[in-house]
């Protein structure tokens, strides 16, 4: 066991001692996928944007760099495992941040859903898109994880984008989620128009990045990022994004590459490469600075800032979702959100929260109503009711400042201004930027801005928790790269100022007179036709009775069609004058009434642009016109109908009929359906396949019948088979075609020179028939079987050689049946066996098999299959021959057989026994619990340790044992861990073949074993590696322990245990040099113990040995471990005292006196002897040597003992300093 932690050393030894790597050494792999303008092939060619950047950024650093495309899922996994491969394009999530090493960003990209125009499919927010049928991606992409994680189970996974547009385009799926970079040209390659796409939903935005696996060089990855900074510092970048991204405009990314790096800090890159990941707070409901949008995303100012700085620090923002402004500003304090977005900096709040720079700066102004007088300022407001938004910081300066003011508390701004405008409230005090977008917004026209406060303007920054002051240096420097330019881009997309006040233009006043006039005049004249018309009420009630009857019948027809019958406009939203009960049916409405009151022609329309195309349509054909289009009813649910009208160009109105075509559309898609089905398995079908009518001309070939005849399918179909094929070639092929059109299919195998390609083809030739019966054309199939005959020849062929070399073979070969009857033998069979084969043809082969191998021979005897076995055979001569056969089954004249290969290995089989007898006698040899062999492999780590030393000696387990050479490092005794790396490590790598080291491991019990390990390398590998090594390992623990005892008896007092004189001068010795080398004190102690011999006269030998170990314990209990106590002889005693000054030194002396002096020794009456010391202190000067030394502290000793005993005595050199 201590072998293998020595050898888990050595393992480790080439990373210990591995240089870092140059990044110009390393070719990186680039991993990308189709996604047109980023990466796609043009001409057999990579080309794009990111292919283009990696170019760049390769050539600038000097380095190779080997760009692949491959499907995303693919390239995920090998960017993931292999060293120096990254993956781009891709996005940095969340859940990915650990997955990789960064590089980047490079472009803003928006994740988006994807629906087909005539779909009629939108979405509120993305919650929606779980209830619709099903969604495509792309099987690894960062929105497939994304959506998955969010509860989506109508996910389906694609290999590639243009599968997911392709599935799309023909209705397997609802929606597509893709880039809205790369979705038009991805939609193109899978044949679908952009424009017959719309976006649905934005699903999130990240940037991309380029993702270097984990295990890539961090030196690699870091010249790669420090290169990027400076082709987006120089402008470089921008141009490459100009180039192939022009239409980029979502967000503020153009403006990512025009604007300087950020230069952080050692400590701050290193904090950013901690953190990565900050928890943010946003405020839900204030627009249009930080809010949430109808999407449930984060918008606004605060929005782009972020995503700016997400892109120039690395750092990834997680926005919190679902919490109020209270609920964000106590998590923000409580430290449960790293930051906050947006908000104003203050007193109270700055308890709490660092504070970024301001990003944004608005004036604070009063808003009222247009017909409020002036006011000069906030004092104007005292008695007044104001609106004040809950939590904000400009209400609590309003209660502070003005409380004479009366607050009206509400939720937002938006509240705030709605109260105010309903004259619920005079007045809102606010930020002049978000007062103008909700005034336009909201449309509340009655308002105007009153007046400037004396408040300070709002500024606008980020709230840091109070603990990362870091995080607030980093944002700071962020920010202060951001342009003026790129401030006013996000100020035009969010910010505009309120409307100015309106008031009545004079000049108008006279037309309002004038109307007033004539609205009089038209009263009056209405009054008078009203007279004229009563009169002739009656005149008209007899017709209006007839034309009502007449109605009557006509609703009834018209209510009782079986097609919508309607009357619309065509001018704005095209609604309906009058539609029949079939229509409103068909629309999905309950009565005529309501279709007339709730929706318009234009609604139902899958497409809005139809109405318009409806209306130029019918004026083109004179005002007449059939359309089939799709509709969209009440419920949702789509119906295809064909519309058939007239336009009156009297009152602008059409009049039709709108049948219901749902049914035949849908079968018509699945008819085509169908036929793209065919067309794609018949494409697949790897020979020739046509079809051809009664008249021979072609209707259909698949894509190998068109590279055979070396034509396009616009060239073949519709053409006359004599057109196409050569009239000599047809000759061969007619006969076949006559039978199948006749009703018969046939068969033609022919050797001839098709399409100027020599060689053998089958053609088969079957009717197709109509549901009558009757045939309507032949399909044909032509299959190339040129390969197929030359295989049979070469077979032929192969089986003539196979026979000779059966012949002449020096191995025996013989054939016998499934039911084990001999049927051949090659002579060298008849050789090995001594039978000639016409004596033995036709018997069992079990006369042959030893009679205790052929029950195993019999259980497999009938088996297919191929495999080999070794058995013992008998000869003629009744000899044993051992022999490994090797069985086949093969065809031999038109039956399976079995063909077995027999060779003799009797002479191995003999010489293997011999092995294994002399294995185990070494094995006996070795079988000992103290000693035995080792083997190991060190490539793989594997070690095959002596069981009985290590299990039955040591207790190791099984599981134990089978620990790599990791594992066993622990249990090396830490004293001798370094020791034995040295001497393994010339071993290991093949400078020394021979090793012999002893060290310590723990067993299984907690005790230290010493184990002696001796070995040599056996077998070398590649650049003279050791790739086998092997030795002995023996246990010398209780050899070290007579050493040990050896070793104690030469330097410990046998009574005391204390070192004897000639031990403790040794070790006094290397202490005192010390001492003088580095400066340091050192003082020495030597006692005595007071009238012993008295002791020994007294009480006797005995009791004077038990106080001289009584003594030895005192100063073992009260001196500290690295004090030195040693008996010098007699009664006498030296206590070495290392880096301890002569103050010290006298205080230990007491404690060690007064211990001495209350410690009575106990004897055998139960009475007990009392003893003291006398002990003299000096301390060690520089200048002198250690007997010097013991020459003072032995004079002191004796200067305490005239003093009286049992006192403590400095040296008087010593006490005078």
């Amino acid at each position: 066991m201590r072998l293998i932690i020595v050898l888990v050393l050595f393992v480790a030894y080439p990373v210990c001692c591995a240089g870092a790597q140059d990044p110009g050494d390393i070719t990186p792999r680039i991993l990308t996928i189709n996604s047109p303008p980023i990466a796609y092939f043009e001409r057999g060619e990579l080309a794009g944007f990111g292919v283009e950047v990696v170019r760049v950024l390769s050539e600038r650093l000097g380095q190779p760099v080997d760009i692949a495309m491959g499907a995303y899922a693919d390239n995920y996994k090998r960017s993931r495992l292999e060293p120096s491969v990254a993956l781009f394009p891709t996005s940095r999530t969340f859940g990915r941040e650990k997955e990789f090493k960064w590089v980047g960003p490079l472009i803003p990209e928006q994740i988006c859903l994807y629906a087909r125009k005539d779909s009629g499919i939108s979405l509120a927010s993305l919650e929606a898109a779980k209830h619709v049928r099903s969604i495509a991606t792309v099987e690894g992409y960062a929105s497939e994880t994304y959506l998955r994680d969010r509860g989506f189970s109508n996910i389906v996974s694609h290999r590639s984008p243009s599968q997911c547009a392709d599935a799309l385009k023909y209705g397997r799926v609802d929606l597509w989620v893709s880039s809205d970079v790369t979705m038009a040209s991805l939609a193109r390659q899978a044949d679908v128009d952009p424009e017959s796409l719309h976006k649905v939903l934005i699903v999130s935005e990240f940037p991309s990045y380029l993702a270097f696996s984990p295990s890539t060089p961090d030196v690699l990855v870091d010249a790669w990022q420090q290169e990027l900074d400076h082709l987006k510092a120089d402008g470089s970048f921008e141009r490459l994004r100009a180039k192939w991204l022009p239409r980029l405009e979502h967000g503020v990314g153009p403006m990512l590459a025009m604007e300087p790096a950020v230069q952080y800090t050692e400590k701050e890159r290193a904090w950013i490469a901690g953190k990565q990941v900050i928890k943010i707070g946003v405020d839900s409901d204030y627009e249009p600075l930080d809010f949430v949008n109808a999407q449930g995303l984060h918008s606004g100012y605060s929005s782009d800032i972020l995503r700016l700085l997400s892109e120039r620090t690395g750092l990834i923002f997680d926005i919190q979702y679902g919490l109020s402004w209270s609920q964000v500003m106590d998590g923000a304090m409580e430290h449960s959100l790293d930051m906050v977005a947006c908000l104003t900096p203050s007193g109270e709040r700055a308890r709490h929260l660092l504070f970024t720079e301001s990003y944004v700066r608005f004036p604070s102004v009063v808003v009222t109503r247009m017909d409020a007088p002036f006011i000069g300022g906030l004092s104007d407001l005292s008695g007044k009711t104001v609106a004040a938004v809950r939590g904000f910081h400009t209400t609590q300066q309003l209660r502070d400042e003005y409380p004479a003011t009366r607050l009206l508390i509400v939720e937002n701004a938006a509240e705030a201004l709605s109260a105010v405008s309903q004259g619920r409230a005079y007045g809102y005090v606010g930020n002049l930027g978000v007062m103008g977008y909700l005034i336009r917004k909201h449309g509340l026209s009655n308002l105007k801005v009153a007046s400037r406060t004396d408040f300070d303007s709002y500024g606008f920054a980020m709230g840091v928790r109070s603990d990362w002051p870091i995080l607030r240096d980093i944002l700071n420097k962020a920010l202060a790269t951001i342009s003026e330019e790129t401030h006013a881009q996000i100020m035009a997309r969010w910010v505009a100022p309120p409307p100015p006040p309106s008031a009545i233009d004079q000049a108008l006043l006279p037309w309002l007179w004038a109307g007033g006039v004539t609205l009089v005049l038209v009263l009056v004249t209405v009054v008078s036709w009203n007279r004229r018309l009563s009169r002739e009420i009656a005149e008209r009630a007899q017709a209006e009775q007839h034309l009502a009857d007449s109605e009557q019948r006509f609703r009834e027809l018209f209510d009782n069609a079986q097609v919508g019958i309607y009357e619309a406009r065509l001018d704005g939203e095209g609604r309906f004058v009058s539609a029949n009960q079939r229509l409103v049916e068909m629309l999905g409405y309950d009565s005529e009434q309501e279709l007339l009151q709730e929706c318009a022609l234009s609604e139902h329309l899958l497409d809005s642009s139809t109405s318009e195309q409806l209306r130029r349509a019918m004026i083109s054909v004179h005002g007449f016109l059939k359309l089939r289009t799709g509709l969209r009813r009440r419920d949702g649910a789509m119906v295809w109908a064909e519309f058939s009208g007239k336009i009156n160009p009297k009152n602008g109105l059409v009049t039709g009929i709108v049948q219901d075509q749902t049914e035949q559309v849908q079968a018509e898609q699945a008819l085509q359906e169908g036929e793209l089905l065919m067309r794609t398995v018949l494409d697949a079908i790897p020979f020739f396949v046509c079809l051809f009518g009664a008249d021979r001309r072609f209707r259909m070939v698949n894509r190998v019948g068109c590279e055979l005849l070396g034509m396009d399918i616009d060239r073949i179909v519709g053409r006359h088979i004599g057109d196409v094929i050569p009239e000599d070639v047809w000759a061969l092929f007619k006969p076949a075609e006559d039978k199948a059109l006749g009703g018969e299919s046939s068969l033609v195998d022919m050797h001839t020179d098709y399409a100027r390609r020599q060689g053998f083809y089958n053609a088969y030739y079957s009717p197709y028939v109509d549901a009558f019966g009757q045939v309507q054309g032949v399909a044909c199939c032509v299959i190339d079987v040129t390969d197929r005959h030359r295989a049979e020849n070469q077979l032929k062929a192969s089986e003539e050689r196979y026979r000779v070399v059966v012949e002449q073979s020096k191995d025996a070969i013989v054939i016998g049946s499934m039911k084990g009857e001999l049927m051949y033998g090659n002579p060298a069979s008849e050789e090995l066996f001594g039978y000639r084969l016409l004596e033995v043809k036709g018997v069992q082969v079990e006369r042959f098999f030893h009679a205790e191998d052929w029950p195993r021979i019999a259980s497999f005897m009938g088996q297919a299959g191929d495999f080999t076995y070794e058995a013992r055979m008998i000869a003629r001569d009744g000899s044993v021959l051992f022999v490994e056969n090797s069985r086949s089954v093969i065809q031999y004249d038109g039956q399976p057989c079995i063909l077995v290969h027999i060779r003799d290995v009797t002479e191995r089989h003999l010489a293997e026994q011999r092995l294994r007898q002399n294995e185990e006698r070494l094995q006996m040899a070795l079988d000992s619990p103290e000693y035995g062999l080792w083997e190991l492999w060190p490539q793989s780590g594997q070690i095959d340790l002596p069981v009985r030393v290590f299990h039955d000696s040591f207790g190791f387990s099984g599981n134990e044992l089978n620990r790599d050479l990791k594992g066993w490092a622990e249990v090396v005794h830490e004293d001798d861990l370094v020791a034995t790396k040295e001497v393994l490590r010339p071993y290991l790598q093949g400078e020394d073949s021979s090793l012999k080291h002893e060290f310590r491991i723990r067993d299984a019990f907690g005790h230290w074993r010493w184990i002696l390990v001796q070995g040599r390398v056996v077998e070398f590998g590649e650049q003279d590696l050791p790739v086998r090594l092997l030795g002995v390992v023996q246990d010398i623990t209780e050899r070290k322990a007579a050493e040990e005892r050896l070793r104690e008896l030469a330097t410990t007092d046998s009574l005391t245990g204390l070192s004897n004189r000639r031990s403790f001068m040794e070790e006094a010795e290397r202490e005192f040099r010390r001492a003088q080398r580095y400066g340091i004190a050192l003082s020495l102690l030597m006692l005595d113990v007071d009238h012993f011999k008295e002791v020994n006269d007294s009480f006797g030998h005995e009791v004077g040995d038990l106080a001289l170990k009584s003594l030895a314990q005192i100063g073992r209990n009260v001196l500290r471990n690295v004090d030195i106590m040693g008996r010098m002889g007699g009664e006498e005693f030296a206590v070495l005292l290392p880096e301890t000054g002569v103050e010290e030194a006298l205080e230990a002396a007491e404690r060690l006196r007064a211990s001495v002096e209350q410690s009575p020794v106990m004897i055998r009456d139960s009475s007990e002897v009392r003893c003291t010391v006398s002990i003299g202190v000096a301390l060690a000067h520089k200048d002198e040597t250690l007997d010097d030394l013991l020459r003072r502290a032995d004079a002191a000793m004796y200067a305490a003992k005239r003093k009286g005993r049992n006192r403590s005595e400095v040296n008087k050199e010593d006490a005078a300093g």
